[in-house]
């Protein structure tokens, strides 16, 4: 196995679990979802939250930071926050395979828990993606209980369709998905208003210009390594101190340091960054390889490489999106 080969069978557990949520479980009634079962994790909400929470649980220890919890449950069926949360969990895991190298894959990064170091990544990547087979399996027979007509989750049916599932992406259209995404981005900062941009309580105590200022900090180092990679130069060093490799210090370190600015500077600094990423799009050849996965991801290639065009508007969507909305409609009731 190599690090190509597990991005690869990634793709396969990715592509099992929206199939097993948008075939099966959105189709479920609320009392089906929770209904209590005497079988491995119980109802089939429990499984998908077992099943999410290992896939995260693991990935954060590769990669030293602490897991990303689901946020408090309010009241009613809460599988739109539970989709939400999921996407942010394979959000994380398919940036750390894109950086994954053959080398590692024989390291032993794991520093907590105890119990936990000496595994080398590739039995970590081996276990979870086991692991990820076995409670689908689970689920499968527990929806087939609940009268769902299911299908198989075999590997290689993934293989013969995952030609149809990637596609080549012409740069056009890469630059008006960008240009939609950010216009939708405008619209929902205008819907905010300049005097609810620093008010705290959006996520913990951030606010949106926190939020724009974190969203904007990852975007920049996408942006930077893109345009290196585009003139043959090295990975850049990150925006942040290089001796920083744990999300969470990451986070910490670029809210700290946008924390006394202005929602004007902070906004003028997102759109600077947006420009910059637009213009390196534009400037790509015409037979630049640009590939699209679902609707919503592209992934631009330089050599052996490949860089998130969308990091701001997937992070946002996958991260923060839910809660800004929930904020939003609290503080417009009020």
């Amino acid at each position: 196995m190599n690090a190509a080969a597990f991005r690869h069978f990634y793709d396969y557990h990715f592509a099992e679990n929206r199939k097993l949520w948008d075939r099966y479980i959105t189709k479920l009634s609320y009392e089906q979802f929770t209904q209590p079962a005497a079988y491995s994790r119980g109802s089939v909400r429990d499984q998908i939250l077992h099943l999410m929470n290992t896939d995260e649980g693991w990935f954060s220890e590769l990669r030293g930071a602490a897991p990303v919890e689901l946020p408090p449950a309010g009241n009613g069926d809460d599988r739109d926050r539970i989709r939400a949360h999921w996407d942010g969990v394979e959000r994380r895991m398919r940036e750390y395979l894109a950086a994954l190298r053959d080398d590692m894959l024989f390291s032993t990064p794991i520093e907590e828990p105890e119990e936990d170091r000496g595994l080398v990544v590739w039995q970590v990547l081996l276990h979870v993606a086991n692991h990820g087979t076995d409670h689908r399996a689970q689920l499968l027979r527990q929806l087939s209980d609940l009268g769902v007509k299911t299908k198989s989750q075999d590997y290689i049916f993934f293989v013969f369709e995952s030609a149809a599932q990637e596609k080549q992406a012409t740069k056009d259209e890469l630059v008006a998905w960008l240009r939609g995404g950010q216009r939708r981005w405008e619209a929902l900062l205008d819907q905010i208003g300049p005097a609810r941009m620093e008010q705290p309580g959006v996520n913990g105590d951030w606010s949106m210009r926190d939020i724009v200022a974190h969203l904007t900090g990852w975007e920049r180092r996408v942006v930077a390594s893109l345009q290196a990679a585009l003139r043959g130069e090295p990975e850049p060093p990150p925006p942040w101190p290089a001796h920083l490799e744990a999300e969470d210090d990451i986070n910490a370190w670029i809210y700290e340091a946008n924390r006394d600015r202005s929602a004007r500077e902070v906004l003028a600094d997102a759109r600077s960054v947006f420009q910059q990423l637009l213009a390196t799009v534009e400037s790509l050849p015409d037979g630049a390889r640009i590939v699209r996965i679902g609707p919503t991801f592209y992934h631009v290639w330089v050599g052996e490489e490949r860089f998130p065009a969308g990091e701001l508007f997937n992070h946002f969507r996958d991260d923060h999106e839910a809660d800004v909305r929930a904020w939003l409609a609290r503080a417009e009731r009020e």
